[in-house]
């Protein structure tokens, strides 16, 4: 017998929109790859962005958005305090974006003219696939912020996996 007064969980129905789990595993692989490719870059001398010691500025805060990204998929990610690995995954995201602000200046200009230069006329593919590449970055991070924010909204329901409706 069922008593219209008993609460409980709503468990989403089967085809219902989850926020992606992979989200946190792409942006801390990609933050990983790319922070030792930028760490290779740094070790051999080469510039970020035409910055003489900018890749050894950026290698550090993308290992450490890769840790905050794991963070957000991981059991002792749990443990730390919500807002803690929502405001590190935030500012990652928000770094990775303002690292990318010429890349869609440069797919304009490589859709009008069919190639990429930089402010002196002279070819700048290396920048174009900088940008590029913290692009993909800053959209994986957004994504990995807003899965583990709706995840975790709810205590109850996301220690079940699921997603309170209306979220």
């Amino acid at each position: 017998m069922t008593n219209p007064f008993t609460v409980r969980a709503e468990v989403p129905p089967a085809g219902r929109w989850r926020w992606p789990v992979w989200a946190g595993y792409a942006a801390c692989g990609w933050a990983v790859l790319y922070g030792c490719v930028l760490l290779a870059i740094a070790l051999d001398g080469g510039p970020l962005f035409g910055l003489p010691h900018g890749a050894w500025v950026a290698a550090p805060l993308l290992l450490a958005a890769a840790v905050a990204a794991a963070a957000t998929v991981r059991p002792w990610g749990r443990r730390l305090p919500r807002r803690a690995v929502s405001a590190a995954v935030w500012t990652a995201a928000v770094l990775a974006l303002g690292s990318s602000a010429f890349v869609f200046l440069n797919l304009i200009e490589l859709a009008t003219t069919g190639t990429v230069r930089d402010r002196h006329g002279d070819g700048d593919w290396a920048g174009f696939i900088e940008r590029g590449c913290f692009a993909v970055g800053a959209a994986l991070l957004v994504a990995t912020a807003l899965s583990w924010r709706h995840r975790t909204a709810d205590p109850a329901l996301a220690a079940a996996g699921h997603i309170p409706r209306g979220r």
